[in-house]
Order: structure tokens, then C-alpha cells, then sequence
């Protein structure tokens, strides 16, 4: 923290770690502070009293766009992660904005199917591993494609001794122009979802009559079959490879198109299309965003005191605030994966609320800071937790560099209080 704050970082440390609390416990504003009285929150924020919202405030008013960059940096899965082959996915979503004081740009909301006051929120997710890589904020006309491409490029060239794939929306072909730039990016494997235009999707069924072949699903669970054809399509001089799908009939009566372009010459067909299935993951961990770390409640990104006439974007805090949501997400995560067995497949909604959210009595002693958490489950993956957590002795620098020990229990026993005097 000193690296980013300086002088400051002890109040610094506070804040983001309120902040980051905040998103693991579902609290979604500032203001729902000044009801949260938790001894256990205090206690992981870093402090004895939970922060107020306007010392909060006070931190987001000194926060500057450099140190949001360089914390993004230091914390993020691309500086340490030992991975040497990232399958990485790009996406924007809409943070919308309800002012009516402040020309707040427009933009195309695919959720509301129509064009309002927002933000656009660019995030790089890792899609095997599950963890967000970074996130960025623009206004809501942003044109998001070449900020895209110099953000992925100046990602890449972070871990220039790995293989990227980049998997990408149908946003990235609308284009041509467009899309012959981000075939153009060095160093990476692009998977791109094609544009189903009426006459692209009559090309393609007249092609899947003559020479498609249907195969089982790839989808293990799915009982379907698919129709599969591999084509080529040209691009600015480029004859790209492109593998279309034709999935039967439904319930409505409509056969689904899809196509994919790809410049992965090797890979069978069903094997892309199985890996660009995994993009979904990116869409489940926005929407656990949103709904469960409140990430349409991000703070302002405009100028709130300047004139109505002369709009501002000021994104610093809003993206940091974003990148504590999505931090809370990896760690989540990683507590999954420490975990193991069963709970590695439940979603972190889940998981915080079977493990986390429960009751817990804080005992203060001489040397170590002892914990009691009642109802835990009696599980072997949570008995070997709490003992791997206790081995490892962690220090609580703010309580007296106490040993924070950690006690499951069924249900709390009777304690008693010394009488003074």
C-alpha cells in the first residue's frame, strides 16, 4: 500500500479494506455504514470501529487516477499468477445513470434494449481460472474498439512469456474495419463471435444443407445435437476461419445460427466452439456482480458541483470502486479453491452465505485474538480449512499484532465478565 499511497497508506488500507468488506458482505452504499455496528467487520476492515461513510469519502476526494492504476496493477491476477496460457475474455456492460441535472452521454443498454444515460464498464476476465484481470470506465458514447485493442495490447505485453487466447463478442465484427484490426493484434489467438445478419445466416444455411454434419452436443450435460460446418470468410484481404452451428428446432420452432471466427488453423471445430461456450462465465460473473455486490451503485463519474451545462467525466473513483467489487469476486474465488470438494462448484452467493454469513463472538487475550464462529458445517473440506488457517499463525497488525486464531463451534457456550475493582 505504501508503494501507491505514500504517507497516507495506513488510512489508505483501511478504506480499501472497508471497501472490499463491503462488497464480500452485500452492503451496497456508502451510507449503509452508519448502520453496520460489527465488532467482526471492524475487525477485518482493519480497526475497532467500522469507518464512517464520510471517511470514505474523504478518501475517494484524495484518490488520483494514477494510484487507482497502479493498485489495479499491483493487485491484479496478471502481475503474479503463474499461469502460462490465459484464455482471456473481453466485454463492456452499462452502468446506467438516473440524473437529470447532468448531460450524462447516451449510450445502447443491451439489457433495456435502448439507448440511455450511462457509463460503459470494459472488464478482461480469465475464463478457465475464473478471475478478473482488470477493468476500465468510459463514458457512455466511448468508442470501445481501439481503446480496447491498446488496453489488450499494453495487458499482453505484461506477460509477453504466456499464450493469450482472446475471446470476444459479436461487438468486435460488426465491422470490417473493426474486426481487420483485431485480427492484426500480435501475439494472440482471437475467437470471435460472427455478426448473424439475415443475408449472413442465409449464406450459412445454404452452406449447412449442402455440407454440414451433425454431431453430439459438446456441451456434456445437453442431450442435443448440433449441425457443424467449417467455411472461410474474407477479411480485408484475409480468408479467416470460420465454423458455423446450426442447432435443431425448439420449443418455438426456430433453428439457431451461430458462427465463430477464429485464427486457430488447428483446433477441431467442436473443440472451439466448446472453448468459446466458456465465455458464459464472464456473463455469470457480471451478473454476481450486479446483483449481489451492487455494481450498478457505483459512485458518481461526473463533476457533481460543476454547471448542468459543462459535463465533466471523472471516472477515477468510480473504476476503483468497480475493481474492489471484482477484487472481492477473486477473492472469493481463491477461497474456493482452498476450500475444494464441494463447495468449489457453488457460486460465491452460495458460499458466503453457508460459510461467512454467520454469527461469531471475538475474544481478546494477551497473545492470540480468538474467533468463534457457531454453525459452521461440520464438513471435512471446512475442518482442514480452519486448521490450514490457524497453522499459518496470520498477525493482525492493527489489534496489537495479535495471532488471530479461528474456533468453529456448534452453538455458543456462556462466557463471564471479570467485575471491575
Amino acid at each position: 500500500m505504501a508503494q501507491v499511497f505514500g504517507k497516507a497508506h495506513r488510512t489508505a488500507l483501511r478504506s480499501v479494506l472497508t471497501l472490499v468488506g463491503m462488497a464480500c458482505a452485500g452492503i451496497p452504499r456508502r451510507f449503509h455504514l452508519a448502520d453496520l455496528q460489527d465488532v467482526g467487520f471492524a475487525l477485518v476492515t482493519g480497526g475497532r470501529r467500522v469507518l464512517s461513510r464520510w471517511q470514505i469519502w474523504a478518501f475517494f476526494k484524495r484518490l488520483t487516477a494514477r494510484a487507482s492504476r497502479r493498485f489495479q496493477t499491483l493487485t491484479s491476477p496478471l502481475r503474479t499468477a503463474p499461469w502460462k496460457r490465459w484464455e482471456v475474455s473481453a466485454d463492456d456492460h452499462g452502468v446506467v445513470r438516473w440524473t437529470k441535472t447532468q448531460p450524462v452521454p447516451k449510450g445502447y443498454h443491451s439489457t433495456r434494449n435502448k439507448y440511455t444515460k450511462e457509463d460503459r464498464l470494459y472488464s478482461l476476465f480469465e475464463v478457465r481460472r475464473r478471475r478478473f484481470l482488470a477493468v476500465r470506465v468510459a463514458p457512455g458514447n466511448d468508442d470501445w474498439s481501439p481503446a480496447l485493442r491498446r488496453w489488450v495490447r499494453q495487458c499482453r505485453q505484461r506477460r509477453r512469456d504466456t499464450a493469450w487466447r482472446l475471446l470476444l463478442d459479436a461487438a468486435a465484427s460488426k465491422k470490417t474495419r473493426v474486426l481487420a484490426d483485431f485480427l492484426a493484434l500480435p501475439g494472440l489467438t482471437l475467437l470471435i463471435r460472427a455478426c448473424r445478419r439475415p443475408a449472413v445466416r442465409a449464406r450459412w444455411r445454404r452452406l449447412l444443407n449442402r455440407r454440414g454434419r451433425v454431431h453430439p452436443d459438446p456441451s456434456p450435460a445437453s442431450r442435443k445435437s448440433v449441425e457443424v460446418m467449417g467455411t472461410r470468410t474474407r477479411v480485408d484481404q484475409r480468408a479467416v476461419r470460420t465454423v458455423v452451428a446450426r442447432e435443431p428446432h425448439g420449443p418455438a420452432g426456430k433453428e439457431r445460427y451461430h458462427g465463430l471466427l477464429s485464427t486457430d488453423e488447428y483446433k477441431p471445430n467442436l473443440g472451439l466452439i466448446r472453448e468459446f461456450r466458456q465465455r458464459q462465465r464472464h456473463e455469470l460473473a457480471h451478473r454476481w456482480l450486479v446483483h449481489h455486490e451492487s455494481l450498478d451503485a457505483l459512485p458518481d463519474s461526473y463533476a457533481r458541483f460543476a454547471p448542468p451545462e459543462v459535463y465533466q467525466f471523472d471516472g477515477v473513483r468510480t473504476e476503483f470502486m468497480a475493481w474492489t467489487k471484482a477484487l472481492a469476486y477473486n477473492l472469493f474465488r481463491d477461497f474456493q479453491e482452498r476450500l475444494g470438494g464441494r463447495y468449489k462448484r457453488l457460486s460465491p452467493a452460495t458460499l458466503a452465505r453457508q460459510l461467512l454469513w454467520r454469527p461469531g463472538r471475538v475474544f481478546q487475550t494477551n497473545t492470540p485474538l480468538v474467533v468463534e464462529i457457531a454453525g459452521l458445517p461440520n464438513r471435512p473440506e471446512v475442518v482442514q480449512y480452519v486448521r490450514w488457517l490457524n497453522h499459518r499463525r496470520i498477525r493482525i497488525p492493527w489489534y496489537g499484532n495479535r495471532i488471530l486464531v479461528v474456533s468453529p463451534v456448534k452453538k455458543f457456550g456462556p462466557y463471564h465478565l471479570e467485575k471491575p475493582g
